[in-house]
């Protein structure tokens, strides 16, 4: 009771700011049904920034709906092409739908941008493993935790790859 008090207050206090921080402040709050109508709002107010529509993608994800997440990822790529974290959250949409060689592509699109981005890389490395390339794949999730030693998700797919081989 207590916790959502303190989640409440601070997405009131972020929508003081506009739509798009109350939007990050009910995702970082696991609300993503408020996350999302304010994501949209922040979208209406300024369709031509593309953070608006990522975080609307980060809110449909949230709610369960990659394919609707997909549509908001696309549009924050077509706003802004170089940035990374579209791509990563367009793939894991598109892995979320079944999709596995669009979702691997995707990440290799981020990491085009972002060589260095741990979470492409991880992701890539797992998505590589599903469809059989278990080399590239092992190398890019090693990539990965050396990037990023606290991505824990890099570093149990990595375990679990060692510990198949």
């Amino acid at each position: 009771m207590a916790q959502a008090v303190l989640s409440g207050g601070a997405a009131s206090r972020a929508a003081e700011g506009g739509p798009l921080p109350a939007a990050l402040a009910h995702l970082a709050s696991g609300e993503a049904r408020a996350a999302l109508h304010a994501a949209s709002e922040a979208c209406h107010e300024a369709p031509q920034a593309p953070q608006p529509h990522y975080v609307y993608g980060q809110a449909w994800l949230a709610c369960g709906e990659p394919a609707r997440a997909e549509q908001a990822f696309a549009a924050a790529i077509r706003l802004a092409p170089r940035w990374a974290e579209p791509w990563v959250n367009f793939g894991v949409a598109r892995y979320q739908q079944g999709d596995v060689e669009a979702a691997a592509q995707a990440m290799r699109e981020a990491l085009r941008r972002e060589p260095g981005h741990a979470a492409a890389a991880a992701n890539l490395g797992a998505f590589l493993r599903i469809t059989g390339q278990y080399e590239a794949g092992e190398a890019l999730l090693r990539r990965a935790v050396e990037a990023d030693p606290a991505n824990a998700a890099a570093r149990l797919n990595l375990v679990a790859d060692l510990l198949q081989a």
